[in-house]
């Protein structure tokens, strides 16, 4: 489904998600970008920075909320996996479809034919404050992609605090998107002098949160 990313550097993954990876909307993205593959839904140049981090962190474990087609979760745990030892997705098909359970399914099937076999893909079909609300265990890092109100994010926020390890970081997406003044509102609201700042259009931007 996609090639062995993990060596290459930033710009070589810039490369790779703007012209092989593919992603569901070039003119929301990027112009000239493969539209297709793995159904991405992020800029490239925003979204190498992302890759380049995680790579550096070494998460253990890794949680993602909202995950759409399954695509960016599928890339994340990839490039994670030397040191992943458990990787959770979390999305309610129920708000997208069936052909979004079926997509996210294929790519949790072609992870563990392919990750080592020590690390646990998970996926729940699960509404985010239902999922957090009971989860038991902490993350090394949280992206939180799903409900992008500001009511919505906020909540995901707040559950999601609880979950972070000491040391760990929570990941935002569309923190300078002129369709999500929801998620934007929160960024600036949450920010402090440790966090970080991929922003490269007005249609995404990524945020690393740490306390």
């Amino acid at each position: 489904m996609i090639k062995d990313i993990r060596k290459l550097n930033k710009i070589e993954l810039k490369d790779w998600l703007s012209f092989e990876a593919g992603v569901n909307n070039a003119s929301w993205f990027g112009s000239g970008l493969k539209v297709g593959g793995i159904e991405l839904q992020q800029v490239p140049e925003e979204y190498a920075e992302l890759l380049m981090l995680l790579k550096k962190i070494k998460a253990k474990k890794y949680l993602s909320i909202g995950i759409g087609n399954g695509g960016s979760f599928l890339v994340e745990t990839y490039i994670q996996q030397e040191t992943l030892e458990k990787s959770v997705a979390v999305d309610n098909s129920s708000y997208w479809g069936i052909n979004q359970r079926k997509s996210i399914l294929e790519k949790k099937k072609w992870l563990e034919s392919k990750l080592k076999d020590n690390i646990n893909v998970e996926f729940h079909d699960s509404d985010s404050v239902e999922f957090l609300q009971k989860c038991e265990e902490t993350f090394d890092a949280i992206f939180i992609d799903g409900d992008h109100s500001y009511a919505g994010v906020k909540r995901d926020y707040d559950n999601a605090l609880r979950l972070m390890n000491e040391n760990g970081i929570m990941i935002f997406h569309d923190i300078n998107s002129s369709g999500c003044p929801g998620v934007v509102q929160l960024w600036e609201e949450i920010k402090n002098e440790n966090c970080i700042e991929f922003i490269h259009s007005n249609t995404c931007g990524i945020g690393i949160f740490k306390k």
